[in-house]
């Protein structure tokens, strides 16, 4: 199983009792996000993209989520074009074991960001190991702007 495979078990497992999810696996809708998530007590939705890259990088300036562990063009295009027009739109990327929740509009910047670029746009940061799902959740179904 890929890491981004694990990481979705992860997080369906984690999410359950408080979140409906869909992965979605779209072959003809091209930049569409991994995940449609669904709050169980408020009934409001958001996309979720998935990003995992099992090491990270050996220097600390490298960009984590570049190349074969970024965002397609056609990704960055559906994301960042629907969360500035105002939905609810996330990137979960996961680097070794830490975890970055960063909003679509930062789509564009994301293959240029290190983790300490990372860690100063991301809305919640954790472990991978013991994520607390339920904090996640709580950041995705509130921030609007």
């Amino acid at each position: 199983m890929s890491g981004e495979g694990r990481l979705w078990k992860r997080m369906r497992e984690g999410i359950a009792p408080f979140c409906f999810a869909q992965r979605i696996e779209n072959l003809t809708g091209e930049g569409v996000p991994d995940v449609w998530l669904c709050s169980k007590t408020t009934g409001q939705g958001a996309w979720t993209e998935l990003k995992c890259r099992m090491e990270m990088p050996a220097r600390i300036s490298t960009p984590i989520f570049k190349g074969d562990h970024g965002l397609r063009p056609d990704q960055v295009a559906w994301i960042y074009g629907r969360a500035t027009a105002g939905a609810n739109i996330f990137i979960l990327g996961q680097g070794g074991d830490r975890l970055w929740l960063v909003h679509g509009r930062c789509a564009r910047d994301l293959a240029d960001m290190n983790a300490a670029n990372l860690s100063k746009v991301c809305s919640w940061e954790g472990q991978a190991r013991c994520t607390d799902w339920q904090s996640l959740l709580q950041i995705i179904f509130q921030e609007r702007e």
